[in-house]
């Protein structure tokens, strides 16, 4: 690390540089797909009564569609991490887009022509999309964030699927039946906005700071380059895969991602019924989940805010913040888990208030291990990112469909889930890393031929891999 002359922002880059524009196109990304993820739950009532293509509709046709883009979506998370090591995010996160938008504009048409055939086929392809492009954030937070910048960028990026999320749920309701609109309006809502995002991305968005097409100044794009850590923007380098499958640290983020996965998912299906049974909590529509969704990304901004700063002044190390937080994150939603597991029953204000301070607890896990794969590696954070949350999809879903079956035994499924999170925090705070990995030094088997570079006075000059090693080594 640079002395702290160098750590600390500019000042005339300190509040609004180009790294902050392209962390926000990060953050609208994931507004946007999450939003276009929900937006079949959102709308599928309207268009069960105004579609006729969907009239006497199975269960079994509701699943498939469904089930679709999820499926898609697992098939295809593993490579996007290789596609944006292999060609830069910039131009796949362009492309997958641009045909995520092609079909998300002809939904409805699609839908309304072919019926369930259409949807699922659109709810694939948007899986397919979507699963390729889920991890490539991840490297961009790295290649753009200094250190201590980290933890706020990296929150406020993977947050906004909280917002996306309560996006899609107060748009489905207030198109469907507060206007005089469609509920097609959300799909062409959303399909617009990822087209202007597409536009905004060919426009501002680059790989790194050094491929930034527009005017950088030299003060912030020093400020970035020397406070980020071992970052490359090298398209040849090779993944060491048996080195991240045999690290403890990489599997401290899968196991955590495990119970953070399934806590997540508990909260968004499972507690609301309970809530609405035993708690007579009205969930009749959308817009009391979005707002608990509204509250719960807005106080992220403070909980990322907090952890930044103890790191920053050096309360915490970076691997103790990513764990307190993490802690809180799962423990909190656990305990609340493990109560509702004596079906107790209460007053409907006791419930929407212990709902709000466990969706807002469970931010932590973002400050914690989701942010945790940035930490550990540099040059790797997409592949070790898609790949953790991937066996954690795969393992939840199995969960999922295993638990199904016992739905209405809530002391089943909220004592799981509660010793299932309590148990992957436990993992995760034993083995758990903030310190960059020797893995991550992709320079280290550089060959040994001998090589004056100290008199080279132009970094094209020498070979790129040879020229870093012999900076680490001074």
């Amino acid at each position: 690390m640079a002395d702290e002359e160098t750590t600390k922002p500019p000042a005339s880059v300190g509040c609004c540089g180009v790294r902050h524009w392209q962390i926000l196109l990060h953050f609208s990304f994931y507004v946007i797909i999450i939003a276009i993820e929900m937006s079949l739950s959102a709308t599928l009532p309207a268009m069960l009564v105004t579609n006729p293509k969907l009239e006497n509709l199975t269960n079994a046709s509701i699943s498939q569609m469904f089930t679709s883009f999820m499926l898609a979506f697992t098939a295809t998370e593993l490579f996007g991490g290789y596609i944006c090591k292999k060609f830069g995010f910039r131009w796949p996160m362009m492309i997958f887009m641009g045909v995520l938008t092609a079909v998300t504009l002809n939904f409805a048409t699609i839908s309304n022509e072919y019926g369930v055939g259409g949807i699922v086929f659109c709810r694939a392809v948007q899986g397919v999309c979507s699963g390729l492009l889920y991890a490539m954030p991840a490297e961009a937070i790295n290649r753009w964030s200094p250190i201590k910048e980290r933890t706020t960028f990296g929150t406020t990026v993977y947050a906004g699927g909280i917002l996306g999320t309560a996006m899609a749920l107060f748009m489905g309701s207030y198109l469907s039946s507060g206007t005089n609109l469609k509920y097609t309006s959300i799909y062409t809502t959303t399909g617009y906005l990822a087209l202007i995002w597409v536009v905004l991305m060919a426009m501002y968005g680059a790989d790194s700071p050094e491929q930034y097409p527009k005017e950088i100044s030299q003060v912030e794009l020093d400020y970035i380059v020397n406070n980020r850590g071992n970052v490359t923007t090298s398209k040849t380098v090779q993944i060491p895969w048996g080195k991240i499958f045999t690290s403890m640290p990489f599997w401290a983020i899968v196991v955590a991602q495990i119970g953070a996965g399934w806590m997540f998912y508990v909260l968004a299906v499972n507690v609301p019924i309970y809530l609405r049974f035993h708690y007579e909590v009205n969930l009749n529509h959308n817009n009391l989940v979005a707002v608990i969704n509204l509250i719960t990304w807005v106080l992220s901004f403070a909980i990322s805010g907090i952890a930044q700063l103890l790191i920053n002044e050096n309360r915490t190390s970076i691997g103790q913040s990513r764990k307190i937080f993490n802690t809180i994150g799962s423990c909190v939603p656990a305990i609340f888990f493990l109560y509702l597991s004596f079906g107790l029953n209460g007053n409907q204000y006791v419930g929407i208030a212990l709902w709000v301070i466990v969706s807002v607890c469970s931010v932590g896990t973002i400050c914690g291990s989701r942010l945790n794969c940035n930490d550990i590696t540099t040059n790797f954070s997409s592949i070790v990112y898609g790949t953790a949350t991937w066996i954690s999809l795969l393992f939840n879903e199995i969960s999922a469909i295993v638990l199904n079956s016992h739905f209405d035994l809530w002391n089943v499924v909220f004592i799981y889930s509660g010793i299932l999170v309590i148990c992957t925090s436990l993992f995760y705070l034993k083995f758990a890393s903030g310190e960059e990995q020797d893995w991550n030094n992709i320079y280290e088997n550089v060959g040994d031929e001998e090589m004056d570079l100290s008199k080279s006075t132009s970094r094209s000059e020498v070979d790129e891999k040879k020229y870093l090693l012999f900076i680490r080594k001074q």
